[in-house]
């Protein structure tokens, strides 16, 4: 029996639910990530899940070989992919789990890209977590840009636009989304998820500059790839953005078309903070339409 599956196995025996055997250990979510297999818990946070499960650590010692085994072979690209898998879903705190979980082996990156990319999601997570605009600019600005590796130099100017952006200081931001356009038309095989956040953050700026001309056509332009690659990864929030730009310009009747769209798909994805945020928008506009008949 694997790992997750021992663990999951003695909680049910203990009549103890997930929240219950997370409390001070870590995210609830963590729990269920660590029961179905995807994520292997640091040495630090099994012990605890066996104190508080009551049981020996030796319990666990065949599953934590597997776990070993398992984690000499997942070389540090399968770390990055996994990372980058959260990146996509905004897990922000199962991607610091994940580096935490997996310090030592990123000390031993070797190549120019792994430094580069654990570099620059410390610089990110680092944000996230203080909101410190100032040392993440500092952190992210020096981390050497390199014309070989298009893809994580794309993602790094575009965290530094973004938060020039969230700063309100557009046209730094532009400068620097632009320079990440200028790196994306160099390189054919960037991965749709980078190419569409840099999009999305430049239709933004564009947007609330007021140039919602370029602004739409940058939009359209992120639809279509995700649309060709079968995705709903920022397809809402694109939506979204369509639905706050037509009701800039008046149109109230395209407004609620794109704001209904978003909201249906943020329903399917189950983002209840965006669902409510849109269904605000959808309500604001029937309002409007109400006291005009």
């Amino acid at each position: 029996m694997v790992l997750g599956q021992l663990i999951k196995k003695r909680r049910k025996e203990l009549l103890m639910t997930q929240k219950q055997l997370a409390e001070g250990i870590c995210v609830q979510a963590l729990i269920s990530k660590i029961e179905n297999e995807e994520v292997i818990p640091s040495d630090e946070k099994i012990k605890k899940i066996a104190d508080r499960l009551n049981i020996p650590l030796e319990y666990f010692e065949d599953a934590l070989a597997v776990v070993t085994d398992k984690t000499n072979q997942n070389d540090l690209n399968g770390i990055i992919n996994t990372i980058r898998e959260y990146l996509t879903k905004r897990e922000y705190d199962t991607i610091q789990y994940l580096l935490d979980a997996y310090n030592e082996e990123i000390k031993c990156a070797t190549s120019d890209n792994e430094i580069v990319f654990f570099e620059w999601i410390y610089a990110t997570m680092y944000y996230y977590r203080t909101k410190d605009s100032e040392g993440a600019l500092e952190k992210l600005k020096k981390i050497p840009l390199s014309e070989k590796e298009q893809e994580i130099s794309v993602e790094i100017i575009n965290a530094i636009g973004r938060i020039y952006y969230l700063k309100k200081e557009y046209s730094e931001a532009m400068e620097y989304f632009e320079k990440g356009m200028l790196y994306m038309s160099k390189e054919n095989d960037l991965n749709y998820s980078v190419r569409v956040k840099l999009l999305f953050n430049y239709a933004l700026t564009l947007a609330v500059t007021e140039n919602y001309k370029k602004a739409m056509e940058v939009i359209n332009n992120g639809i279509g790839i995700l649309v060709k690659n079968n995705s709903l990864f920022l397809l809402g929030d694109f939506q979204y953005e369509k639905g706050v730009i037509f009701k800039k310009i008046g149109d109230s009747s395209a407004a609620e078309k794109h704001y209904s769209n978003a909201y249906s798909i943020f329903d399917i994805q189950n983002n209840e903070q965006f669902k409510n945020r849109t269904q605000i928008e959808l309500n604001e506009l029937k309002k409007g339409r109400d006291e005009l008949c």
